[in-house]
């Protein structure tokens, strides 16, 4: 979800890739991949190579 005006646009489908780059994109960060993996509402991908920013 790319989108910048995403603000309670839900999907049936959601891919996240590389969250750790997503958290790491600024300030906000954690809050926008917390936006994107609550999104789907059938079907979450998340594609990473790098490790996952969660303990």
């Amino acid at each position: 979800m790319a989108q910048q005006g995403a603000k309670g646009l839900e999907c049936d489908h959601v891919v996240a890739v590389e969250p750790a780059a997503v958290v790491e994109g600024g300030a906000r960060g954690a809050h926008r991949l917390y936006v994107v993996l609550t999104r789907a509402v059938s079907r979450l991908d998340v594609v990473h190579a790098r490790p996952l920013p969660f303990d």
